[in-house]
């Protein structure tokens, strides 16, 4: 059995899903974490929090997915929060001008806001 990516966790005092990352998000993984957002986002949950503090690194493939997820929910008049990028990651994200396209957060607390 493979082990799975991704935790989903609730936070329904603030009517936010927060999705918990972990490992790295590549060809293997990204499909996986695809899914998830589809499901959530098909199931009404437009007010997201992605929490990246133990995603050790994104190839395209993991930025493309960050970036379509963010725009199926702006369409829907939710919101995609970034939160807790590791050190890595915010390299990428710095790299690739994400910080000036998605909203991102020093930590999950920060995004709940």
């Amino acid at each position: 059995m493979t082990e799975r990516l991704i935790e989903v966790a609730r936070r329904e005092e603030t009517g936010f899903v927060v999705v918990v990352l972990r490992g790295s998000l590549g060809a293997v993984e990204t499909p996986q974490f695809e899914q998830v957002a589809r499901q959530l986002v098909s199931s009404g949950s437009v007010r997201l929090i992605i929490d990246c503090s133990q995603v050790s690194f994104a190839t395209s493939a993991g930025l493309r997915a960050f970036l379509a997820l963010a725009k199926r929910v702006k369409t829907q008049n939710g919101c995609c929060r970034f939160a807790a990028l590791t050190s890595s990651l915010r390299e990428i994200f710095e790299i690739s001008g994400f910080f000036t396209i998605l909203e991102v957060h020093d930590s999950v607390e920060a995004a709940l806001q």
